[in-house]
């Protein structure tokens, strides 16, 4: 029971270690977006977007 138990608790922290990973990551993703949207301005961030919110966007200019 005691190795059983220790490799329960081993798997929970690789989980946990994972999930954080992967949180980070996808801050990191966002902020890039924002990052070329805002100060690149390079169309990288619209250029994600689907095709009907840019069509609903330039019909609202």
């Amino acid at each position: 029971l005691s190795e059983s138990h220790a490799l329960g608790v081993r798997i929970a922290e690789i989980h946990t270690w994972l999930g954080d990973a992967i949180m980070w990551l996808a801050g990191l993703h966002a902020l890039a977006s924002l990052f070329h949207h805002f100060v690149l301005k390079d169309g990288v961030f619209a250029s994600m977007l689907p095709r009907w919110l840019l069509r609903a966007a330039k019909i609202a200019k």
